[in-house]
């Protein structure tokens, strides 16, 4: 086996023990994950609530955490885990039930999304470098067992569905931009901006982070931004006005939170 293929090996091994354990804590030791949870399932009655071309949802989905505008009733969470769940919902297959599974999903996002970055740092100046088997270990384990992800897992409902939503989209947002950061020439602003704009619309200052991380690289890149050949080519807009316009649609992602908000309030 070559040191890559170990590496990954040493990773699903580490990622296999954290989500045995956040198994065990989300489902409180039953390892059921299909199973209604005390307010859980507004997600879900968000998803159903598009498919009829609607925002609003029936009250008994929200109950104290109601916002009620013209006599219909609202909720104020993201709607990327409604989205996440609009297959589900489409084919009927498990409403109000799948809020366990998705937040063990959310959590192997993190735990990929950790695995990534790790390789990105140590392959910022040497491409053919490979993490120590050990390094994985500690940091995928200190972020899958000892940070607020595995936190989240003690209950669920939307409230931790909401974060950890928020926390996966955003390592993919921030691994994106620093990608884009390296390479300024390729298209991984694109896939930057739309994990952004999922994380925003799942938990807003989580979302924030991840597009300002976009935003502070496009910035950055405009600054030093080569008129070579290559980068010209790039895109219609030229070395430093096409950073700026990338820095431009990461602000833009922050504020379709408020785009978001005035569909279903009239007010931003």
């Amino acid at each position: 086996m070559n040191p890559a293929r170990r590496a990954h090996a040493v990773f699903l091994v580490t990622a296999a023990v954290c989500l045995g354990l956040f198994g065990w804590m989300v489902t409180l030791g039953t390892f059921r994950f299909l199973d209604e949870d005390v307010f859980g399932s507004f997600y879900d009655h968000q998803a159903a609530a598009w498919l009829r071309g609607r925002w609003d949802v029936p009250e008994p989905a929200l109950s104290g955490e109601a916002f009620i505008v013209d006599g219909k009733v609202y909720g104020y969470f993201g709607p990327t885990p409604a989205l996440m769940r609009l297959p589900l919902v489409a084919l009927g297959l498990g409403f109000a039930q799948v809020t366990r599974l998705f937040m063990l999903l959310d959590y192997a996002a993190c735990l990929a999304g950790t695995y990534a970055l790790l390789w990105l740092a140590v392959r910022w100046r040497d491409p053919a470098a490979i993490p120590a088997r050990w390094s994985i270990v500690v940091f995928v384990a200190t972020v899958g067992l000892g940070s607020t992800v595995y936190f989240l897992g003690s209950r669920a409902y939307v409230y931790h569905e909401a974060i950890l939503c928020g926390v996966a989209f955003a390592l993919a947002g921030a691994y994106s931009a620093l990608r884009y950061w390296q390479a300024p020439t390729t298209r991984w602003w694109l896939a930057s901006l739309a994990a952004g704009v999922l994380a925003v619309q799942a938990r807003a200052p989580i979302g924030l982070f991840a597009l300002s991380v976009l935003g502070c690289a496009a910035l950055g890149r405009s600054g030093t931004a080569s008129r070579s050949v290559a980068e010209s080519k790039a895109a219609p807009l030229h070395g430093r006005l096409r950073h700026l316009g990338i820095a431009v649609l990461a602000a833009a992602g922050v504020l379709s939170f408020n785009a978001v908000s005035y569909l279903k309030f009239g007010t931003f």
